[in-house]
């Protein structure tokens, strides 16, 4: 059975951390329990495509469509990739 966090130990190189690991760590720090969300503004085209979650030091976007797109967060213009995951500063 393959996990999403670490490869399996029997496989070559199993044992590392893969993606989701870093993303789930880096989620776990940015947003420990009791942050304090804040909005986030998303320009009109782009929010049925980008789900957004931010504190008053990080963003997480994310495209929900398996195709690239243009969005502008956070007064802030970039392509992202089908499904991508991105992190910005504030």
């Amino acid at each position: 059975m393959l996990t999403l966090c670490c490869a399996p130990d029997w496989m070559k190189g199993g044992g590392r951390e893969l993606p989701m690991m870093t993303l789930l760590g880096r989620f776990a720090r940015e947003f420990p329990p009791g942050t304090a969300f804040r909005s986030v503004d998303i320009a009109a085209d782009g929010r049925p495509n980008v789900q957004v979650l931010a504190d008053d030091d990080a963003v997480l976007v994310v495209n929900s469509l398996d195709r690239p797109i243009e969005a502008k967060v956070d007064g802030r213009s970039f392509g992202m990739g089908g499904y991508e995951v991105r992190w910005l500063k504030r």
